[in-house]
């Protein structure tokens, strides 16, 4: 392995690989360089063992076709590289025995019928794709693996029935307007969807997933025109699950919207969406996995229920990320529940809320140090905003409107002390 990564070359020398001076290369990165060409000439010394070639973020506008080096290696990256098209065509149309291919972010508007039989990993993300004709994966079978996301398809594609042995799925980040039965069909091994930020999308059926029954990870969020989703419709036809990153619609959740997905086998649990509200005190019940990590992110959710956390065995290790939502302040009893679970359960992100210095700030105040987060800052009086509130003192955390700020009643008293008249001796 020879890793050249981030450096300002821009050619090789051809002699450099010679077979007398090294004798076996399986894998070099030449990513973050200046290379405006290829250097197969010179990696062609190695051809029998050269596998892997990793010419990410480089300058690459044009790959020849039928070279021979190019036919042999299994691990291919060209990702982030201003490819011509007829480059993109000579990767993809030309037969080659590639494995893995990384064409991300290289300008692709149009993808041809591709020759490589022995495909598992692809990526087309982050380019201009707005259409994927069936003919495209003719050969490419054996996909397992498709990233198609961040890219102009206002609609999935049709060609998942030549696709059986496809695992994971990423076409997160598309113009897609609907989802609807029947266009996830054929998908019927997939283990792993991302389906999110589809800020075009109107319309998502809960019955586009009743053939993904050995779906083990699913996240979809980011429907922003989306009215209504129905979630247990959705949970319903998904019994395999064991991460799952989704967006509700309702204002308040409750355990009957997540009962199908809240088996012990599920480790990851992400609740997201500015209309979410309140959350019930039963909404993780089912949880039971010996560790399982829960995600609040980006809500409304100003205050967790105190009994939260009494629905999971004190064998669950949890870790509760509420990074992006609208917590005000910890009370004291959801204080004292999380000072009971203490050592099993790891709070995250309570720095990323409108985190309110009132009266009933105090107690969360005194129970910062001793949980390790001395980072917390006041969002909330104006007067104290951006200040740690462990260094706030507990006078100040007042719910009293009328009552001034410390620094306004030092400075009336420094201006209206008595005058007291100097010692004459």
């Amino acid at each position: 392995m020879l890793n050249l990564e981030n450096n300002l070359l821009s050619e090789l020398p051809d002699a450099i690989f010679e077979r007398s001076r090294l004798q076996m290369l399986e894998s070099i990165n030449l990513a973050g360089n200046k290379f405006e060409s290829a250097p197969l000439q010179t990696l062609q010394r190695q051809y029998f063992f050269l596998s892997a070639v990793d010419l990410s973020r480089n300058q690459l506008r044009d790959i020849p076709a039928e070279d021979s080096i190019m036919v042999n290696i299994k691990k291919l990256d060209l990702s982030y590289n201003p490819l011509s098209q007829e480059a993109v065509e000579n990767v993809l149309g030309e037969p080659k025995t590639v494995r893995e291919l990384n064409l991300a972010g290289t300008g692709i508007t149009s993808v041809t019928q591709m020759e490589t039989p022995f495909l598992r990993k692809l990526n087309l993300s982050h380019n201009s794709i707005n259409s994927l004709p069936d003919t495209v994966f003719e050969r490419p079978t054996l996909l397992e693996t498709l990233d198609i996301s961040n890219n102009g398809l206002s609609e999935l594609p049709h060609v998942w029935q030549r696709l059986k042995n496809l695992q994971v799925l990423d076409v997160s980040e598309n113009p897609v307007m609907s989802i609807l039965q029947g266009d996830l069909d054929g998908l019927e091994g997939l283990r792993s969807l991302k389906i999110h930020d589809f800020t075009m999308c109107t319309r998502l059926e809960k019955n586009a997933f009743k053939s993904l029954s050995n779906l083990a990870e699913l996240e979809a969020y980011g429907y922003p025109r989306l009215g209504y989703l129905d979630v247990p419709g959705i949970l319903r036809n998904l019994p395999a699950l064991e991460r799952l990153d989704i967006e509700l619609k309702d204002a308040a959740i409750g355990g009957d919207h997540l009962t199908s997905a809240l088996q012990p086998r599920l480790r990851e649990l992400g609740l997201r969406g500015p209309r979410v509200r309140s959350l019930s005190s039963g909404v993780l019940a089912g949880l039971r996995g010996p560790s399982v990590r829960v995600g609040l992110r980006n809500t409304s959710v100003s205050a967790l229920p105190p009994a939260l956390f009494f629905t999971l065995p004190r064998s669950t290790r949890l870790e509760l990320d509420v990074s992006g939502s609208k917590l005000s302040t910890l009370g004291p009893p959801l204080l004292a529940a999380l000072d009971e679970r203490k050592g099993d359960l790891t709070l995250i992100g309570l720095a990323d809320n409108p985190i309110n210095c009132d009266c009933g700030a105090r107690a969360l105040r005194r129970w910062l140090p001793g949980a390790g987060m001395s980072g917390i800052r006041c969002v909330t009086p104006e007067n104290l905003a951006g200040q740690l509130l462990i260094e706030v003192a507990d006078d100040e955390l007042t719910c009293d409107p009328n009552r001034p700020p410390t620094h306004l009643k030092v400075h009336w008293f420094l201006h209206r002390r008595p005058h007291i008249p100097q010692n004459p001796t």
